[in-house]
């Protein structure tokens, strides 16, 4: 991700039919030139237990300053044993920029 951009943003979720999910992680991660990693977000959906979880949603995060970096965004199967459902759908991902560029 180039320095001049300052904002990444998007969906996420179980997908659509997701009555049965019983758990999907997301997280955001850094990676900068000195090849550390930061966690810049994560969150761990559970439609299966936890009704607010059903349905997209939606992240929006500001990537720490200091020049030019990778940006993973990364899903994961959840805390449970059962990954059978444990499908998800990332989507809208956007990178914006500090200020208009010309």
């Amino acid at each position: 991700m180039p320095a001049y951009f300052q904002y990444f943003s998007g969906t996420f979720g179980p997908r659509e039919d997701d009555a049965n999910t019983d758990g999907v992680a997301f997280a955001v991660t850094s990676l900068g030139p000195d090849s550390a990693n930061a966690v810049l977000w994560d969150r761990l959906l559970d439609p299966l237990h936890a009704t607010p979880d059903h349905g997209p949603k939606s992240f929006s995060i500001v990537p720490r300053a200091g020049g030019e970096k990778k940006i993973i965004l990364q899903p994961s199967l959840g805390s449970h044993t059962n990954t059978d459902w444990d499908w998800s759908s990332v989507a809208n991902l956007r990178f914006k920029p500090a200020i208009p560029l010309p």
